[in-house]
């Protein structure tokens, strides 16, 4: 009897939350003391593998390799919460007046030790309007703060490009584009091959598992 995989089971479901599911497996690979206990192996591999292959939107180039140094102090959130104020509200915005703002969640942070990271992932669901532009306002309003660069990344199937909707007014030289088919999977594989996942069974599985689900519905 061939073995069962939860993760196409859950993909396939009706109604499946795909990209939830997908950015919650991959924040808790990507934080260093999340439940694989393999500290940061997989977050170093993410930045060299994935974030530093992402291409500028403006024109197409490799961006600069991101200068992280160390990784003790990096934390990992999924879908961060926040709110923007709504398009048609002149007024200013008082803090206990929450109907005016609509509510946005970014699907993964990453506060790394020179940077603060946003990326929106997009597996099935489409561009809202002024999404790109709201998320960098965001990650740079974070990064501000904690005196760190903020930078946003755009996650798709093949590493299309935002909508000039979703772009709004923001500058396209600070958005990066990666894909799942030429960065995730490969890191994915990459995290496989390491001897700390090999040597652990159940995370070699699981990680497996997900590596081909995800490849299926990519």
């Amino acid at each position: 009897m061939s073995q069962i995989n939860v993760f196409t089971m859950l993909f396939e479901m009706h109604g499946s939350p795909r990209e939830k599911i997908v950015c919650r497996f991959i924040s808790e690979l990507l934080n260093p003391k999340g439940a694989h206990d393999k500290g940061d192996i997989y977050l170093k591999k993410f930045v060299t593998k994935v974030l530093n292959r992402g291409r500028l939107l403006s024109n197409g180039n490799i961006a600069n390799p991101l200068n992280v140094g160390t990784f003790s102090d990096a934390t990992i959130e999924c879908e961060h919460p926040f709110r923007v104020r709504n398009p048609r509200t002149i007024r200013p915005i008082k803090r206990r007046d929450q109907k005016r703002l609509r509510k946005h969640s970014m699907d993964i942070m990453m506060n790394l030790n020179n940077y603060y990271v946003a990326i929106e992932v997009k597996l099935t669901a489409g561009d809202s309007a002024n999404q790109c532009q709201d998320y960098y306002s965001e990650a740079m309003s974070v990064a501000k703060k904690i005196g760190k660069t903020p930078l946003l990344y755009y996650l798709t199937k093949n590493g299309s490009s935002p909508s000039p909707e979703s772009i709004g007014n923001l500058d396209p030289g600070n958005i990066r584009l990666i894909s799942f088919s030429n960065e995730i999977l490969p890191w994915l594989k990459d995290c496989l091959n390491q001897l700390q996942t090999k040597n652990d069974v159940a995370l070699y599985d699981l990680m497996k598992n997900f590596y081909e689900a995800l490849k299926k519905i990519l």
